[in-house]
């Protein structure tokens, strides 16, 4: 799902997400890379990513199950193992899942 606002298109083939382990039980933070962000439009890449996040994961798991949310324009290294917007649901209930058990 590609977003547009104005004349800013962030295509969806365009972000890359990292899985955060966090101390609280039962979630997961994220890390969105996101082509062309930049803090002076920090607000409107924000919009997007739960605009993205909801499709991508569901309201439900984007509202109970993650917890922070950050945003950056590259990945911070390359041996980050990072996830489309495509698998990124199955990659994020299989590592919340591994994170349960573990309990």
């Amino acid at each position: 799902m590609d977003i547009s606002f104005g004349e800013r298109t962030i295509n969806s083939s365009d972000v890359r997400v990292i899985i955060i382990d966090e101390s609280e039980p039962n979630h997961l933070g994220l890390m969105m890379v996101m082509k062309g962000y930049s803090l002076k439009e920090d607000e409107l890449y924000g919009q997007a990513s739960y605009l993205m996040l909801d499709q991508a994961l569901g309201e439900y798991d984007v509202e109970m199950k993650v917890g922070g949310i950050e945003l950056t324009g590259t990945l911070p290294t390359s041996l980050v193992v990072s996830y489309s917007l495509d698998d990124l649901p199955a990659a994020f209930d299989t590592m919340l899942e591994r994170k349960l058990r573990d309990q």
